[in-house]
């Protein structure tokens, strides 16, 4: 029996009242049936930690900024990876981290460190527009072909 299982047969046992522990039952079985509906949140690949935006240190507005993790001073490392997370809820469309400190984190967990949103929320949404784009301009190369063949014929 797995973790969750072994819980809520002991929750199941103490509990007795037959209302509260037919309760229990319907959700037990409801995580039979769908445990992939009830898995912990996971975090994001490799693919996704390679894509983030890279960020210069000269682009710093702040020149004294430090990552929110290690506290160290981005300009006083001597090879910076600084990364910018596409969080919506800040103004500057982004919180900053060294890689090596927000890598482990985004690997255990999809939010951002900070605000908590969801970063891959923005990068399907940004899957999703490029696939729009890319679908429009199939659909406007194909009307150009089809108006080419008026001249033959």
């Amino acid at each position: 029996m797995s973790t969750y299982e072994d819980t809520f047969t002991q929750a199941l046992g103490v509990l007795g009242s037959e209302d509260v522990s037919g309760l229990a039952q319907q959700l037990f079985s409801q995580l039979n049936e769908h445990p992939d509906d009830f898995s912990p949140q996971k975090g994001v690949s490799q693919d996704f930690l390679d894509s983030l935006e890279r960020v210069p240190i000269s682009k710093l507005s702040d020149k004294s900024a430090e990552c929110p993790i290690c506290t160290n001073k981005f300009a006083e490392d001597d090879y910076p990876l600084v990364v910018r997370l596409p969080c919506q809820k800040v103004q500057s469309k982004g919180h900053i981290f060294d890689l090596e400190c927000v890598g482990p984190w985004l690997k255990m967990h999809s939010t951002c460190p900070l605000c908590r949103f969801d970063v891959t929320e923005a990068s399907k949404k940004r899957k999703e527009q490029l696939e729009e784009e890319l679908r429009k301009a199939r659909e406007e190369e194909s009307e150009e072909e089809e108006e080419g063949w008026d001249v033959y014929g």
